[in-house]
């Protein structure tokens, strides 16, 4: 495909020129010579609607598009690259260009309603489509319906109802505000609606991605393939009806049936099921060419091709059958175990004759059984256990019904039990313990002799009776159909128990080793034997303390026979204590004796552990402190031991000195505090003074001291201690500086100290805030203090010179703004000579005007003193000064005014302002916008000084009406006066064409008439300005040489 750029941007028979007279300047649709990166690629076509049957109905059933019955509307769409090009026009220049003519040719005709009948699609009101909806397939022209849409032409016959049979060979379908292709990438152009086939033609401009320069044009004769010729696709609907396949009809009653319809179409393909009663739409569905899951009914099917041809199929109908019932009924059923005596039969009617009705074992269908001629099954058989029968009947048309019938299959009856005889002598505790099962519904156990319980239950019953007498007992199970099984058992006794007892009793008391022995006869098989206290404990039989027992014997079965014995001793040994603590700690003047000692057999004798030597018949032990256990022992060696007992001591006394230091030296104030622990009784001091403890010791002097105490049992302990006594605390100056310069703070001294007891605080004239380095001139005192409260000091004098002063005599001005005030200044005092100045600059102190002046004085040691004096008026001027001004009538004019109006003073006045005039009167005129100054003074030399501004007039612009961009410094760039009130203004600049040159927003930056950083031709170029959102914009013309 090949690119066509327009080489004739001015021919058009001048059908370019009438453009940019319809439209504004910065829109016009011109022609200008470029290159596109990407174009058009070609045109298509796809239908819209197809009016065939069958019709479409309203919400009231009244047929809709009845004028449109047979016609078929088309969308016809121009393709892009990229979805921001844009499609700019349509047009034909046969003349200038060569065109080809734009057209569509519908021999038929095309549609175009009276109501809505437009030849653009953007002129078309939606309002309308709601009345009448077949507006909405009316014929027309449209870009994309793009706001703006115009044509213009040379053919006056070329109208809305003409074009399609006429042609437009000079002409331009146009909008200034073009529609992008989007992300489909492509424009609809024109909607045909026609009976028939139609074929069509055109010329298209097209932005490439939205730049208007430069465009593209693009034809379907050069460009494309041609005219495009279009064949109605849904003409073979019109031919014959859609064709109903039956997939399944209704056969039984409750069947639902199944349709397919084969239609050629193109895809997807749309079908619709409707009710042929009154045409109401029953299911829609697309692609899917089967209807399922039909009921009977008359229906027929409405179809919609890819295309949205339309197209329907004859009526069909599906009638549904009688349906068929039928019920079967066990009349007679098994009874017991090995009978065949059950009876089914079947009713039935409705369905379609003939029928065929049979049973068949649901474990081995077969053949079947057919019922008999009374309709029953007389004598069915369990088939391997199972009683299942399906019952089935099937009429004519296949149709069936079943059902499930279980005849009663009787278990045969089975019956175990067995016998555990009874474990003891007398106990009656046989069991009889087995199962029943088979037969019908409940099971009953029955014995004789009476078993003494009710056993009964369906299915396999377990039992287990117990507590049973020794004897024969036949069994009987008994269904509920009367069925019955026997069978017999036996329970055994075994035989009594007796036992012989031997006991052997214990030789010390409180001893355990009694023995027992046991034999026992009779019961069943071997014994086992034990023996046990009356709660169950069991004991060694060897091993035995004196108490009451049972001897048990237990044979295979678990009886046990039991029988009472008792175990004896000799009378315990037993004696009491008697112990003498020792008096003083660390000696050996304790004692242990024994008292009332009695029991064991013959004579006691004793012994003491530590140190555990042989026996004694004397009772008493001499002993120190520890812990001893006493033993007694009679003649056969029965011994008794105590617990442990304890022989105990005072504690040693331990004595607590606590010596106090003297507090200050020589002062012989020492203390010594004597405490004690252990020992009996209270402590007492009895060296150097007697006193009880705790005791203090005062008025010591530093040196040792020995202590002596005693407790109450006379025991003594000795020690000492030492008094401390503190060094000497002393306190002086070393170095003393004097103050250099009178009245500051800067002297200094030297100050040390030692001595004393813990911490000691240093004062200086009884204060603890001090610098040492920042004193004053005068008498000090230094004096220090320890922890103990001892205290030192010493005085020192620091010096100073005599003061700085400045004397200062001053004679004020004599009014207002006037500098008629002077100053006489004498300083004194100071070391050596004096010298002194007025801080301020350029100052005259025989002339001074109003204010504030500072002087500094310094001295040969640098000492410098600042002070201040104020020069006043002796007269305030009453002058009242009120300023005015009137501004400038508009950007970057000379005639602004400014007033000095003044009330009071002494007249005349006089007057001098800041301008470049320098003008003397009451108002100043022929200003420029700015800030100004005046100074006023009276005839007695009162002088006020004020400002004012004179102001812009907002709004008034100065815009050049030329431009000369050569360089040469004068004119090279646009000036746009007044905008800088406006930071938000759009400055535009277009070519004769329409094309933008130049933008700016607050105009920040001058045109300097290039446009792309080159230079512009020569011409009249035209401006637009919109400087706020509420006015008018600016346009006109601006011409640029060089």
């Amino acid at each position: 495909m090949k690119e066509r750029v327009n080489s004739h941007p001015l021919s058009f028979r001048g059908l370019a020129a009438y453009c940019l007279r319809l439209l504004p300047i910065v829109f016009a649709v011109t022609f200008v010579t470029g290159k596109a990166s990407a174009q058009m690629t070609g045109v298509t076509w796809e239908v819209d609607t197809a009016f065939y049957a069958p019709t479409t109905f309203d919400a009231d059933g009244e047929p809709l598009y009845a004028d449109l019955e047979g016609y078929v509307t088309y969308k016809l769409f121009a393709e892009f690259t990229n979805p921001t090009d844009e499609l700019s026009a349509i047009y034909s220049d046969a003349e200038a260009l060569g065109t080809a003519p734009f057209y569509i040719n519908a021999p038929c005709g095309c549609f175009n309603p009276e109501l809505g009948d437009e030849l653009l699609g953007g002129a078309q009101n939606p309002a309308l489509i709601e009345f009448f909806p077949e507006v909405a397939f009316d014929t027309y022209w449209t870009l994309g319906f793009a706001f703006g849409e115009q044509y213009t032409g040379s053919n006056s016959s070329y109208t809305s109802t003409t074009m399609c049979s006429e042609q437009e060979d000079g002409g331009l379908i146009f909008t200034v505000i073009p529609e992008s292709a989007g992300a489909d990438l492509r424009i609809q152009f024109a909607q045909v609606t026609t009976c028939g086939n139609f074929e069509f033609e055109a010329c298209f401009q097209v932005f490439v991605e939205g730049v208007q320069t430069p465009y593209q044009e693009w034809c379907m004769s050069g460009d494309g393939n041609g005219p495009e010729s279009v064949q109605n696709p849904c003409e073979n609907y019109a031919q014959s009806n859609a064709n109903i396949v039956i997939d399944s009809d209704i056969n039984c009653f409750g069947d639902l049936a199944a349709v397919e319809v084969n239609v050629n179409g193109a895809t997807p393909i749309t079908y619709q099921l409707l009710n042929a009663a009154d045409s109401s739409v029953i299911t829609t569905q697309s692609s899917d060419a089967q209807f399922i899951d039909l009921p009977q009914g008359d229906y027929f099917v409405a179809v919609v091709d890819g295309n949205t041809c339309r197209d329907s199929s004859e009526v069909f109908s599906f009638v549904e059958p009688p349906e068929l019932e039928a019920s079967w009924e066990l009349i007679q059923d098994n009874i017991c175990p090995g009978e065949l005596g059950s009876v089914v039969e079947i009713e039935y009617f409705g369905g379609t004759p003939n029928y065929q009705i049979v049973a068949y074992s649901a474990t081995n269908t077969g053949a079947g059984f057919l019922s008999d001629p009374n309709n029953q099954w007389v004598g069915l058989e369990c088939v391997n256990g199972n009683g299942d029968w399906e019952f089935e009947i099937t009429d004519a048309n296949g149709c069936s019904l079943d059902t499930l019938i279980t005849i009663a299959c009787i278990d045969p009856l089975t019956f175990e039990a067995i016998a555990e005889d009874i474990t003891c002598f007398a106990y009656g505790d046989g069991i009889i313990e087995g199962n029943m099962s088979g037969g019908t519904g409940t099971l009953t156990l029955a014995g004789v002799p009476d078993l003494g319980v009710n056993v009964s239950g369906e299915g396999t019953v377990d039992f287990t009776i117990t507590n049973l007498l020794a004897a024969e007992y036949s069994l009987y199970v008994t269904d509920d159909n009367g069925c019955q099984d026997s069978t017999v058992v036996n329970i055994i006794e075994p035989d009594s128990v007796t036992m012989d007892i031997t006991v052997n009793d214990l030789l010390c008391a409180q001893t355990c080793d009694g023995a027992v022995n046991i034999a026992a006869f009779g019961g069943s098989g071997v014994f086992e034997y034990s023996v046990t206290d009356g709660d169950g404990n069991e004991y060694d039989d060897e091993g035995l303390c004196v108490g009451a027992y049972l001897a048990n014997a237990v044979d295979e079965n678990g009886c046990v026979v039991d029988s009472a014995f008792q175990v004896i001793a000799p009378d315990s040994i037993f004696f009491d204590l008697v112990i003498e603590n020792v008096i003083c700690s660390g000696e050996t003047n304790g004692s242990i004796c024994v008292e009332n000692a009695a029991g064991g057999t013959g004579a006691l004798s004793f012994q003491v552990d530590p140190p555990s030597g042989a026996f004694q018949f004397d009772p008493c032990f001499d002993v120190s402190a520890g812990t001893y256990v006493i033993t007694v022992t009679d003649e056969v060696g029965c011994e008794v031991s105590s617990d442990p007992q304890l022989v105990i001591e005072p504690d040693a006394i331990q004595l607590i000195l606590a010596p106090m230091e003297i507090t200050c030296a020589s002062y012989a104030d020492g203390m010594l505090t004597v405490e004690g622990i252990g020992g009996t009784g209270a402590l007492s001091l009895v060296q150097p003074e007697e006193g009880l403890l705790p005791y203090t010791l005062e008025n010591l002097e530093s040196g040792p001291i020995g202590v002596t105490v005693q407790d109450e049992n006379g025991c003594l302990i000795t020690d000492a201690a030492e008094i401390i006594e503190p060094d000497s605390l002393q306190v002086e100056w070393l170095i003393l500086e004097d103050v250099v310069c009178g009245g500051d703070c800067d002297g200094s001294a030297i100050v040390d100290f030692s001595g004393g007891t813990g911490t000691v605080l240093l004062t200086l004239n009884g204060n603890e805030d001090y610098n040492f380095d920042a004193l004053c001139a005068g008498q000090f005192t230094a004096q220090v203090i320890d922890a103990n409260g001892c205290t030192d000091s010493t005085t020192f004098e620091i010096m100073e010179p005599e003061p700085i002063e400045v004397l200062i005599d001053v004679n004020n001005v004599t009014c207002t703004g006037m500098s008629d005030g002077d100053v006489n200044i004498f300083p004194v005092g100071g070391t050596g000579d004096i010298s002194w100045e007025v801080l301020e600059e350029g100052i005259d102190l025989l002339n001074l005007y109003e204010g504030v002046y500072t002087v500094t004085a310094v001295d040969l040691t640098g000492c410098v003193e600042d002070t201040s004096f104020v020069v006043a008026a002796d007269v305030d001027t009453d002058m009242i000064i009120n300023m005015l001004s009137s501004p400038v009538t508009c950007w970057n004019e000379q005639d602004g005014t400014a007033t000095a109006s003044v009330i009071g003073g002494f007249q005349p006045i006089e007057y001098l302002w800041s301008d470049v005039d320098a003008q003397t009167t009451v108002t100043a005129t022929g200003l420029y916008e700015d800030t100004y100054s005046v100074v006023i003074t009276d005839s007695l030399g009162c002088t006020l000084t004020r400002v004012v501004t004179v102001e812009p007039t907002i709004g008034c612009f100065f815009i050049a009406e030329a431009i000369t961009p050569n360089g040469d410094g004068y004119n090279d760039e646009w000036i746009v006066g007044g905008l800088e009130y406006f930071p938000a203004a759009d400055v535009r600049v277009f070519n004769r064409w329409g094309q933008q040159v130049f933008y700016s927003l607050g105009y920040q930056e001058r045109w300097d008439g290039r446009f792309n950083n080159a230079p512009l031709p020569m011409a009249d170029y035209y401006y637009v300005i919109e400087f706020a959102g509420d006015k008018d914009p600016i346009t006109g013309t601006v011409t640029l040489k060089y």
